[in-house]
């Protein structure tokens, strides 16, 4: 039986803990929510708390999503001593210092999972294993306050969808002061047939599509009113079968067989995010 330890925001934790408890392979050893703010209406669990070092020392399997209270140091220490990671959210480190955590995840022989939420809904999962190239893709999604993560979750999507990194990227990009809008422009060519065209940012609503083009097929996605479908046929994606990304994990920890997101796929995305914002910086003033 693994150990398996909760680390960060515990309410936003709650899914994950409630699915362990049904896993007669993995002991829930303990939780550390030490400098995440608790609200008088959080979820209690029945799981003890301890402080970050103890857990570590106590666990197989660390499931993360507040990296801001794990230095680097003590992510690469858990690491050198076999501990299997689940990222719940993207840690801000820089490159080099995940090229050197790849490195050590490799040789402790773990699994360093990250977190693929975009690429995890079945719609998509749906895409991934009935479009083949040559294929294009359109895709539009917008919010009310953009944020960096929501281009590194739009990546780390293509980086599963398409199983790679684009060769070229070009980019525009727009600011509208007035409205409070920022429209950004990509096309990505990943050199095997497939080309993506990606428009994201801000607007005064949400808005979240997916249209692939493919020989004697289109699929037309909308996140937002879940209407899905493919040659305008629905798509019910609750009859989709697929097995979830955490699900993975918890298999791969012990076999290590299935392909996941992995820390490798989260540094190809970070090369690519730098190299979008050198190109957008041309744009800056706009």
């Amino acid at each position: 039986m693994l150990n398996l330890g909760f680390i960060g925001d515990i309410k936003l934790l709650e899914p994950y803990i409630k699915r362990i408890r049904k896993n007669s392979k993995i002991h829930i050893t303990g939780k550390s929510s030490v400098g995440v703010k608790l609200s008088e209406d959080d979820f209690r669990f029945s799981v003890p708390e301890f402080n970050r070092i103890e857990l570590i020392e106590r666990s197989d399997i660390l499931v993360i999503n507040h990296f801001s209270l794990l230095p680097y140091d003590l992510i690469s220490k858990s690491l050198k001593k076999g501990k299997h990671i689940f990222a719940v959210d993207y840690p801000n480190y820089g490159i080099n210092e995940f090229e050197e955590l790849a490195k050590l995840a490799k040789e402790a022989n773990i699994v360093f999972q990250f977190s693929n939420p975009l690429f995890n809904h079945p719609a998509v999962q749906w895409i991934k294993n009935n479009i083949k190239p040559p294929a294009y893709w359109d895709i539009t999604c917008y919010k009310k306050d953009y944020k960096d993560e929501l281009l590194t979750g739009l990546l780390m999507m293509l980086q599963g969808m398409v199983n790679g990194s684009p060769k070229k990227i070009s980019s525009l990009s727009f600011k509208n002061p007035l409205a409070l809008s920022e429209f950004i422009n990509l096309r990505l060519d990943y050199g095997n047939a497939t080309i993506v065209n990606l428009n994201f940012g801000s607007l005064n609503s949400d808005e979240f599509t997916t249209k692939a083009f493919a020989p004697g097929i289109f699929v037309a996605l909308n996140f937002i009113t879940k209407n899905f479908s493919y040659n305008n046929s629905k798509i019910n994606p609750g009859k989709i079968k697929f097995t979830d990304e955490f699900d993975i994990f918890i298999e791969n920890t012990q076999s290590k067989r299935q392909p996941v997101t992995e820390i490798e796929d989260y540094i190809k995305v970070l090369h690519n995010i730098a190299s979008v914002k050198s190109k957008l910086s041309q744009f800056s003033d706009s």
